[in-house]
């Protein structure tokens, strides 16, 4: 995704787990480790219907930023 719509995804309440935890997973492997924590922040939101994306926030607990790291707890 280009910088600036990343930007936008992230800076809006995002509230529809069906549309929105596909597009924040996607964000999870982003090149910036901000981008990453950052949607990692908004699925933990999403509580139990984010259940459907465990395995990559759990693959984020080895990601080189710690920031990352804690963000995916």
């Amino acid at each position: 995704m280009k910088e600036a719509a990343t930007d936008a995804v992230l800076s809006l309440e995002l509230t529809n787990p069906d549309r929105h935890i596909p597009v924040l997973v996607l964000l999870t492997t982003s090149k910036k480790s901000a981008t990453r924590a950052a949607a990692l922040v908004k699925l933990a939101a999403f509580k139990s219907e984010a259940r459907v994306a465990l395995e990559p926030i759990a693959a984020r607990l080895r990601d080189e930023d710690a920031t990352v790291r804690i963000a995916s707890l």
